[in-house]
């Protein structure tokens, strides 16, 4: 692995499930260049993964075309991430 990227990288582990939730992305990605890179800002990067619910669909599709996956595997990232922080909230 030490010659692939960490988008190739992160399309690996989302692949095999071993990426749970969507802030799990920030293990292999850090936050700041994926937020840049799905055209979002760090600050609104963060308030997405406090509120999960605040996803568009924009940000979905544009996550799972970076990191070349199908966009039902990023839905259900951010689905995973909602439910861990519904959870935590009751």
């Amino acid at each position: 692995m030490a010659n692939q990227t960490r988008y190739q990288v992160a399309k690996k582990l989302v692949q095999a499930g071993q990426i749970k939730v969507y802030s799990g992305l920030f293990d292999v990605i850090p936050r700041k260049p994926l937020s840049r890179a799905i055209g979002t800002t760090p600050e609104r990067m963060a308030k997405l993964i406090d509120n999960p619910e605040l996803f568009m669909l924009r940000d979905i599709y544009n996550t799972a075309h970076l990191i070349d996956v199908d966009e039902k595997l990023v839905i259900d990232l951010v689905h995973a991430e909602y439910l861990s922080k519904r959870k935590r909230k009751k």
